[in-house]
C-alpha cells in the first residue's frame, strides 16, 4: 500500500507569495523615498542617526540590521521545512543580547565607532580589519547555496561538507 504522505509536494502559495514581495517591495520603497527626497547628510550621520534619534527609531533600525539577506531567505526554508526548531535562537539571544549590550556596546560606543571593523582597525591596523570583513563576507557567502542545497536538493550534510569545504 502507498502511504499518502509520501506524495505531498510543499509549495508556497499565493499568500506566501505576497507576503515575500511585499517584505521585499516596502524597504525599497523607504529607501527610494528617502533617497529622493531626503536631505542630504554624511554616511556617519546616517549610521549613527546624528545622535538625537530616540529608542523606537533606534530599536526598528536594529531590528533591520539584525535581518541579513542570509536570513530572510534562510529561515522562512528552515521553518517551511523543519518546523518550530527555529525558535531555540531565541534561547540563545537571551545571553547573546545582553553580552552585547553590556560588554560590546561600552567599548564601542564612547569611540563613536560604527562597525566592530572600525574597532579592529583601530586595535590592531588595517590588514586585520580588510581580512576580518573578507572572512565574513565569505562565510555569508557561502552558507545561502549550502543551504538551498540541503533544502531543496536533498543532499546530505557530509556531501556538502565535501563539497563546499567546511
Amino acid at each position: 500500500m502507498v502511504n499518502s504522505q509520501q506524495f505531498v509536494k510543499k509549495d508556497f502559495e499565493i499568500a506566501d507569495y505576497a507576503i515575500f514581495v511585499i517584505s521585499l517591495i516596502i524597504p525599497v520603497a523607504v529607501g527610494v523615498y528617502y533617497g529622493f527626497a531626503g536631505q542630504k547628510r554624511s554616511s556617519r550621520e546616517i549610521l549613527l542617526g546624528s545622535s538625537r534619534l530616540g529608542i523606537f527609531p533606534v530599536a526598528m533600525a536594529l531590528i533591520a540590521t539584525y535581518m541579513s539577506a542570509v536570513s530572510v531567505m534562510g529561515y522562512p526554508s528552515e521553518i517551511y521545512h523543519f518546523g518550530g526548531m527555529m525558535l531555540y535562537y531565541l534561547v540563545a539571544y537571551l545571553f547573546v543580547f545582553p553580552l552585547v549590550a553590556y560588554v560590546f556596546l561600552p567599548v564601542m560606543h564612547p569611540l563613536k565607532l560604527t562597525s566592530v571593523y572600525e574597532y579592529l582597525q583601530m586595535r590592531f591596523n588595517k590588514t586585520v580589519r580588510q581580512l576580518a570583513a573578507f572572512i565574513f563576507c565569505f562565510q555569508v557567502v557561502r552558507t545561502y547555496p549550502f543551504l538551498t542545497s540541503k533544502l531543496h536538493a536533498g543532499f546530505v550534510y557530509f556531501n556538502l561538507f565535501v563539497q563546499y569545504g567546511f
